[in-house]
């Protein structure tokens, strides 16, 4: 009887255990990240932007047929010549220690002789990848906006660690406006992700009376630029959220644009209704091509040419 009582204990225990694991897996671990990203919570010290993107791009499926991956991991949003878009590559803008901080130009087909081309600033996010300005997503956003008329600038800055990478790079492209063939008193600005955050912040650091406008896709804004409210000059803003955007919820900057509206600056607020985090890159629909045409018209709206 003893053995008998014994093994229905090991039996009844071992069903209790299997029990505890099935919950935990089926429903703990998924209530947990659920719970974290409702509240924009982020793994570790940030997400970042490679990581993300891929995620992002096996959530679309893989192996499957689709207009995104015809496009080979460019921007969705596709005009005519990008491809024929000349590019000045690897000029070293920022030396720190062992670090070398390099930038691409991309020329607009069309400039004009007597003047010099309108400087756009690509802003990418955290990344730990130390090359992205050389990552397709990337190169595509410059040949867009270059076809788009305008003068692209991306470069690689140590996100997560060092963002006065971000304002020495403004300066540089100021004090070498010349050799770059580019306009040194008007700029616009287009950040992403988790490069929103520091790249508004830095790129306000500088100046705001060059800045024409700033374009800022799925990220968090700095409030932290609203503490001196009173000797603003806030450029004209254009922020896009993603409604299922898994890092910043769509609601994350919804105090920073009223607060920025109550000083009466000019900000426009778009939100794909279908997006998620990357959408430019993985969300190849009209929704997708409406925003990211009516961000580069933005641009052109508010430069001062």
């Amino acid at each position: 009887m003893g053995k008998v009582f014994i093994k229905r204990l090991i039996i009844i225990f071992l069903l209790l255990l299997s029990f505890g694991l099935f919950y935990y897996a089926q429903f703990y671990i998924p209530f947990k990240q659920a719970n974290q990203e409702s509240k924009g919570n982020l793994p570790d010290k940030g997400v970042d932007d490679k990581v993300a993107l891929e995620a992002a791009g096996k959530k679309q499926g893989s192996g499957s047929e689709n207009k995104s991956s015809d496009k080979k991991g460019g921007v969705v949003y596709v005009i005519p010549n990008m491809e024929k878009i000349e590019v000045a590559k690897d000029i070293v803008y920022k030396t720190d220690n062992d670090s070398v901080l390099k930038l691409d130009v991309y020329h607009p087909l069309v400039e004009k002789s007597d003047s010099k081309g309108y400087p756009v600033i690509l802003i990418h996010g955290k990344t730990t990848d130390r090359k992205f300005k050389d990552a397709k997503y990337f190169t595509s956003w410059g040949r867009l906006v270059a076809a788009s008329g305008h003068t692209a600038i991306t470069f690689n800055w140590r996100s997560g660690t060092t963002p006065k990478d971000i304002s020495d790079l403004i300066v540089y492209v100021r004090e070498h406006a010349d050799e770059l063939n580019v306009a040194d008193d008007r700029m616009s600005v287009i950040a992403f992700s988790m490069g929103v955050e520091d790249g508004v912040r830095e790129a306000l650091s500088v100046d705001t009376d060059f800045i024409d406008s700033i374009v800022a896709y799925y990220g968090k804004m700095p409030m932290t630029i609203l503490e001196n409210s009173s000797e603003l000059k806030l450029p004209p803003m254009f922020i896009v959220k993603a409604a299922y955007d898994q890092y910043f919820p769509s609601d994350s900057n919804d105090e920073f644009i009223g607060k920025v509206r109550a000083l009466g600056c000019k900000i426009t607020e778009v939100v794909h209704s279908e997006g998620k985090h990357g959408f430019d890159l993985f969300d190849d629909n009209e929704q997708s091509y409406e925003i990211i045409k009516k961000s580069l018209e933005f641009i052109k709206i508010n430069s001062k040419n």
